[in-house]
């Protein structure tokens, strides 16, 4: 539930709102001071952080800050007057964590944006892929390789080895009960969505194109996990 009482206005998004985890979402900005971001651990899910004043989009745009005061609602009303469709973050990242959302932790992010992980099981493969791409820094990559290779890789490629979904989900600061409980239905062998996904490897393949043909499918478990 929110900590803001405001009534609707087109400069506010509710940080209950499920748009923020839907896919085609708008862009994301953290633009949290230094010293605000260093109180909080962590980052909107999913965010660039960025300095208020470099907030730049001509598409549509959730800019949060720490409290959703000033910084957050002068960048969405500054990008509002340029013709962009932006808006604050009801609450700022106070608001978010209230409503029972989580933080990404800074201190879990690899320096170069680069992660590891094995590239089987594909549902393994494929979920950790979709975390990477929905809940991290949009300059986030994902290498899947052979698991006998992964720590050379990661030490050559200076990436952060990942393996088991829910440990890297609290790593991540994002526990959340709809994110594990698509993680494990996702890698339950039994699971309804598990065998989806081993579809999805036969008819696109067990790589990166795979990884990608499966997202609107997690993309989906996500949004019915939350209804």
């Amino acid at each position: 539930m929110s900590c803001s009482t405001r009534p609707h206005s087109p400069l506010f998004l509710p940080p209950h709102s499920g748009a923020l985890f839907a896919p085609g979402r708008p862009r994301l900005f953290d633009v949290c001071t230094a010293e605000d971001a260093a109180a909080l651990g962590g980052r909107l899910p999913g965010s660039l952080r960025r300095d208020h004043r470099a907030v730049e989009s001509d598409g549509a745009v959730v800019i949060a800050c720490h409290r959703g005061l000033k910084l957050s609602q002068g960048a969405a009303a500054l990008l509002q007057g340029r013709g962009a469709p932006a808006v604050a973050l009801d609450g700022g990242l106070v608001g978010w964590v209230a409503a029972g959302l989580p933080l990404l932790k800074d201190t879990a992010l690899a320096p170069s944006g680069r992660y590891v992980c094995p590239r089987e099981p594909f549902a393994t493969a494929a979920l950790l892929s979709w975390v990477i791409h929905r809940l991290l820094p949009p300059e986030s990559t994902l290498i899947a390789v052979d698991s006998a290779q992964m720590v050379a890789v990661a030490e050559r490629f200076d990436a952060r080895p990942l393996a088991d979904p829910d440990a890297v989900l609290v790593g991540f600061g994002l526990s959340m009960k709809p994110l594990h409980d698509v993680a494990m239905d996702a890698t339950r062998t039994d699971g309804s969505l598990a065998r989806a996904l081993r579809g999805v490897a036969l008819i696109h393949g067990d790589d990166a194109r795979g990884h990608r043909a499966a997202a609107p499918l997690l993309d989906a478990a996500l949004m019915g996990a939350m209804a």
